[in-house]
């Protein structure tokens, strides 16, 4: 297994684990906002869901200008769809990562268009922006949990190696 890689099962760990604990919150709780973040701990976690979703996307050639709200399982556009919708796109998206940190070539470059104009970049900005991304985003969700009284579930990396790195 390769750094990157186990990177990638981390934060697949880490977003089910998030997710599965929100799944005993309720309405009020997951619609608890702290200033400062993101917004309500749901649209949080319905914002990090569609971003991984095309992030992976991204990866995998298609541009930001192809991308529709029907283009992920989940968006913003089409709001909150519940914790189960919400689990499966992390799933799938945190399984192509670590597939993705397995294939992806030293050095390889991503092409596509953005508002009508070409881009490029290294693929390793987009991989080093999934991991900050979602790491931001959970500490946000967890800082909601927080505030509405429920004790998060711990995210770190030493908790993930003590539970056998899954």
């Amino acid at each position: 297994m390769t750094h990157l890689t186990a990177m990638f099962r981390h934060n697949l760990w880490a977003n089910l684990r998030l997710v599965d604990a929100c799944a005993a919150l309720n309405e009020g709780q997951l619609a608890v906002a702290v200033p400062g973040t993101y917004g309500a701990a749901r649209d949080t976690l319905v914002h990090l869901a569609g971003a991984e979703s095309r992030y992976v996307l991204a990866m995998r050639g298609v541009s930001a200008d192809e991308l529709t709200p029907d283009s992920t399982p989940v968006s913003e556009a089409r709001g909150f769809p519940g914790i189960g919708p919400l689990r499966a796109a992390l799933e799938a998206s945190g399984a192509a990562f670590i597939e993705l940190a397995r294939a992806t070539a030293e050095g390889a470059v991503l092409r596509g268009q953005r508002g009508g104009h070409a881009y490029e970049m290294p693929a390793s900005a987009v991989l080093v922006q999934a991991i900050n991304h979602a790491t931001e985003h959970r500490a946000q969700v967890t800082a909601a949990m927080t505030q509405a009284g429920v004790e998060p579930p711990v995210l770190d990396a030493w908790t993930w190696a003590q539970a056998g790195a899954p």
